[in-house]
């Protein structure tokens, strides 16, 4: 699918971005295609990955109390006020900002996937505190 094409909207609500979950209580059956939605997807998968949890839970939450986090009518399960946000925004550790970012419900303010890689490779050299320049391959004994 390219970016700017009109699109059938298909998709799982666990992934579905906000500004899709809006064009679908609007009735709409089409979208154009986006590449902040497959860094929302990302996102989730990360989150789910990091926190061990999924993010909308058919246990904990109900199609339609997914829609209404989505919406922005309660909050999703990062933000302040959710059940646990803390603990699970500690789980993501150094990936936090990356994530975070990514989970942004304005698609304008997701990065892309250049940025993304740029965030990762910031949390990534400062955690082992080294740059990518640092790496010397070491003999084999």
């Amino acid at each position: 699918m390219l970016a700017g094409t009109e699109v059938p909207i298909t998709c799982s609500l666990a992934y579905a971005p906000p500004e899709v979950v809006h064009l679908i209580q609007d009735g709409e059956q089409k979208m154009v295609a986006d590449k902040s939605t497959d860094m929302w997807a990302l996102g989730v998968i990360a989150f789910e990955m990091l926190t061990k949890s999924r993010v909308f839970s058919t246990a904990t939450s109900s199609p339609e109390q997914a829609m209404r986090q989505l919406c922005g009518l309660d909050p999703l399960p990062w933000e302040d006020g959710a059940e646990g946000a803390e603990e699970k925004l500690q789980m993501l550790k150094g990936l936090r900002p990356a994530v975070l970012r990514c989970l942004a419900r304005d698609p304008k303010a997701r990065p892309t996937a250049s940025g993304v890689q740029r965030l990762l490779g910031d949390v990534f050299e400062v955690s082992a505190g080294i740059s990518q320049f640092d790496v010397v391959a070491q003999p084999a004994i």
